[in-house]
């Protein structure tokens, strides 16, 4: 995946925003992926870090995952950007996790403000274009996310930090 990164860097196909997100996260030693799903042979990408240059969480699209694995060159784009800042403490939140389904995307973020530790589970309605913040968790970090088949519900796991057992929540989507 590294190899496919780096391969955009020089693709004359590849957005010029798209490289500087790469070249960013490269020359930085910043490039840090939280989460992925595929879906349609589609590889979705979403990172922890780098922000873009406007603080904005990014989530990368690779079209045709065989041509991960072949000789054809990788297709990909920037294919959202969200702003999952954080009012309470000024700090930016940082994706731990997201999943999808036909109507939203569903986005984890854990505060940066380190004094307060916090999560968040976020909604991105691909219909209305809108984003909504749906549940805080204080005192806990978000690792991942697991929409349930069949249910309108979602699984949340929190890391312990090797001090404490993970948890586990449920949340009505």
């Amino acid at each position: 995946l590294y190899q496919a990164l780096l391969g955009l860097l020089e693709s004359n196909r590849a957005s010029e925003a798209l490289r500087d997100f790469i070249r960013s996260g490269i020359d930085n030693k910043s490039l840090d992926l939280e989460g992925h799903a595929v879906i349609d042979n589609n590889l979705y990408l979403g990172f922890k870090a780098p922000l873009d240059a406007n603080g904005n969480t990014v989530i990368l699209k690779l079209r045709d995952i065989d041509s991960l694995f072949g000789d054809k060159a990788v297709d990909a784009s920037i294919w959202m950007k969200f702003d999952l800042g954080n009012s309470e403490s000024g700090k930016p939140n940082r994706l731990s996790g997201f999943a999808l389904d036909e109507s939203a995307i569903y986005l984890l973020t854990v505060s940066g403000n380190k004094d307060q530790l916090a999560s968040y589970l976020w909604r991105f309605d691909f219909a209305l274009q809108k984003l909504t913040r749906m549940a805080k968790y204080s005192g806990l970090r978000a690792e991942g996310i697991s929409i349930e088949a069949g249910e309108s519900a979602a699984t949340i796991v929190f890391d312990g930090g090797g001090k404490s057992a993970s948890q586990f929540a449920r949340a009505a989507l």
